[in-house]
């Protein structure tokens, strides 16, 4: 995979991962998720920057993890 698709790949998955947690407040299983995909803090600061969806809460979810 290049690190293009990389990036539209984890974009996608960040989505869903606020999907999970904003309608279905389930941060542990997001948390499992990322974990599972190796998505670290750097790339999902990346994606919230990109997002900018409900960032406030999602920032908090990010310091948390």
């Amino acid at each position: 995979m290049t690190r293009k698709e990389e990036i539209q790949f984890n974009d996608g998955v960040w989505f869903a991962i606020q999907t999970i947690i904003v309608d279905y407040d389930e941060p542990t299983i997001a948390r499992h998720i990322l974990s599972e995909l190796k998505i670290d803090k750097k790339e999902m600061r990346r994606c919230q920057k990109k997002s900018g969806y409900l960032d406030e809460i999602m920032r908090e979810f990010i310091n948390n993890c």
